[in-house]
C-alpha cells in the first residue's frame, strides 16, 4: 500500500503553501505534491517498491514551504514503504515471517566517546549486517547518530530505537 500521511506544523506558516515531490532511487519524480494549504497532506502512490532486509528500497521526500510565491524553507528526507506486525506466530515484515537476529549497540567509542566521524558510525552498521549477520539492531537509551540510522536504512538493517532515559521515566 502506497498510502502516506505527512503532518506539518510551523510557527511562521500563516498563508503558506507546500510544494513537493517524491523521488525514486534514480532521482526520478514518482509523485508530485502540488501547492497544498499548509498542514496535513494525504497521498497515495501506486505500487511502491517495498523496503525489506534483502532489498532496502528508499524514496526521497522533498518539500518546499512557499510564502508569497517565494520558497522560504526546504526539507528533505529518505523513507521506505513497509508493513510490520508482531503476532503470536512471530514478527512479519511486508507480510512475510522474519526471524530477528540482532545485537544491542552503544555508540560510545574508547578514547573518543561520542565524538566520532559519520564514517565510523556507518561502518558500525556495515559490521552488524555484513560481518556479524544481523538483520536488526537495538539502540541504547540515548539519541543515536543520524549517520548510523541512515546507513541502517540503506543496507536493510532493522532498528529498534530506545527512548532516551535511564532507569527513570518521569511522572
Amino acid at each position: 500500500d502506497g498510502h502516506m500521511e505527512i503532518s506539518m506544523e510551523g510557527v511562521h506558516t500563516k498563508d503558506c503553501q507546500i510544494r513537493g515531490r517524491i523521488l525514486d532511487r534514480s532521482k526520478k519524480t514518482v509523485l508530485d505534491i502540488w501547492e497544498q494549504p499548509f498542514g496535513d497532506i494525504s497521498k497515495n502512490m501506486d505500487a511502491p517498491r517495498l523496503w525489506s532486509i534483502g532489498r532496502p528500497y528508499l524514496y526521497t521526500l522533498c518539500l518546499e514551504l512557499i510564502k508569497e510565491g517565494q520558497v522560504v524553507d526546504t526539507f528533505e528526507t529518505r523513507f521506505g514503504f513497509r508493513t510490520v506486525s508482531f503476532t503470536e506466530q512471530g514478527f512479519f515484515l511486508n507480510g512475510k515471517r522474519c526471524r530477528i537476529r540482532g545485537l544491542n549497540r552503544h555508540q560510545s567509542w574508547p578514547y573518543m566517546g561520542y565524538g566520532v566521524p559519520d564514517r565510523a558510525q556507518r561502518l558500525d552498521a556495515d559490521i552488524l549486517k555484513r560481518k556479524l549477520g544481523c538483520n536488526a539492531v537495538r539502540t541504547s537509551h540515548y539519541l543515536q547518530s543520524q549517520a548510523f540510522i541512515d546507513r541502517c536504512d540503506e543496507i536493510g538493517l532493522l532498528v529498534f530505537t530506545e527512548i532516551p532515559g535511564w532507569q527513570h521515566i518521569g511522572d
